[in-house]
């Protein structure tokens, strides 16, 4: 799911910015912040609502390490750094990953990865359709519903699994996973127990491999699901955290596009 802005020609003060401050970072900035609040307050206003929903998932969760699998330019990852003490930026595409480089070029609390994940370590092709693009993907299923009037280029790229990253980084307070259409294969690649973890539930299209996630992670451990229908999200669906069946349910009843659905080891306070 992409994040909704609207949509105009960039302003005068826009582009003065951007050539006063790396544009890559310019997003992270106090000034352009303001420059949001002042210009279009509804969009503030979510995004706001977004950082408190962060803080205290990952705060809660012990706030030590994140990882954002499927980090793009880095959107998510500017929030997840104010409330963790490290992240771990995975990311396949060239263009992403140039963008990840300028904009945490002077933060030593990011980390960059050019790798996918998946379930094993391997080298597989990314369908691209354009570059950065947040619908680039490693499912061909994926890339062929979105792809429109654009063919795909494709690329190989070198693949590490969720147990290997755990492995080589620590364990995270948090594990963010938006592979368009790919999580799946990408949580197929995790044996070892795990704090919390979100993951992208496309539908129609994937509600069957959306169902397979559930069930996968029901049964790697005791946990329980929750779910927000929005992006940016800004708080939870259900008042109680839902079994695997119960979230199944959900999913198999939705009539939405989209959702972003947490799973949260039982080990823990689910408030």
């Amino acid at each position: 799911m992409i994040n909704q802005m609207p949509q105009s020609r960039p302003s005068l003060f826009r582009t003065i910015l951007n050539l006063l401050i790396n544009p890559y970072r310019l997003n992270d900035s106090a000034l352009y912040s303001l420059y949001l609040r002042i210009r279009y307050p509804s969009y503030h206003y979510q995004k706001h609502k977004e950082k408190i929903f962060y803080a205290r998932l990952i705060e809660e969760n012990g706030g030590d390490l994140v990882f954002d699998i499927g980090a793009n330019s880095g959107q998510k990852a500017a929030l997840f750094r104010k409330y963790s003490k490290q992240v771990i930026c995975v990311e396949p595409d060239p263009s992403a990953i140039e963008q990840l480089q300028a904009r945490f070029a002077d933060s030593s609390d990011v980390v960059v990865v050019h790798k996918g994940v998946g379930s094993a370590t391997a080298e597989l092709t990314f369908y691209s359709l354009g570059p950065a693009s947040p619908l680039n993907s490693f499912s061909r299923q994926w890339s062929e519903a979105h792809a429109g009037q654009v063919a795909a280029s494709e690329l190989k790229v070198e693949m590490v699994t969720l147990d290997h990253l755990i492995t080589t980084y620590g364990e995270p307070s948090y594990i963010k996973i938006d592979v368009e259409g790919y999580e799946l294969e990408a949580l197929q690649g995790l044996t070892l127990p795990i704090q919390l973890l979100s993951f992208e539930c496309n539908l129609s299209h994937f509600r069957h491999q959306t169902l397979e996630c559930i069930a996968y992670l029901d049964k790697l451990q005791a946990g329980m699901f929750n779910y927000s229908k929005s992006e940016p999200p800004i708080d939870f669906e259900s008042s109680q955290w839902l079994h695997g069946p119960e979230m199944a349910e959900v999913v198999a009843c939705a009539n939405h596009d989209y959702m972003e659905i947490y799973f949260q080891s039982t080990k823990l306070k689910l408030n």
